[in-house]
């Protein structure tokens, strides 16, 4: 039996299509300066208060609902590094840097000079 492949959907696709993550994309800067966060999360409200200390949000941008998560912050994130922010991520977070606003203060906490 032949298929009429035109019109079958290719099973990456509907694989992309089961595992879509719904949740909100958020873009903040933080009071440390220069430091921009970018994420997604399914619940904001809960999220937002996990943001304290030098991680605190000092200007929101925005927060949308989206309906895959993990594809719109990685859309957001080269965005980002084609727009002049440079990535300053570890296995755990992802922080963007403008170097034209980062403090240079030694021993402060923050990116120094030299990355």
């Amino acid at each position: 039996r032949k298929r009429n492949r035109r019109y079958r959907i290719p099973r990456y696709k509907m694989r992309m299509l089961k595992n879509r993550k719904p949740g909100f994309l958020y873009f903040f800067k933080s009071i440390a300066p220069g430091f921009y966060k970018v994420g997604y999360t399914k619940n904001w409200s809960k999220r937002k208060l996990a943001y304290q200390g030098p991680s605190a949000i000092k200007k929101l941008f925005f927060v949308r609902p989206v309906p895959d998560g993990p594809y719109a912050e990685s859309c957001m994130k080269a965005f980002l590094c084609a727009n002049g922010f440079k990535e300053n991520t570890n296995l755990q977070s992802d922080w963007f840097v403008r170097k034209d606003e980062m403090c240079t203060c030694k021993g402060a906490g923050f990116a120094s000079e030299e990355q």
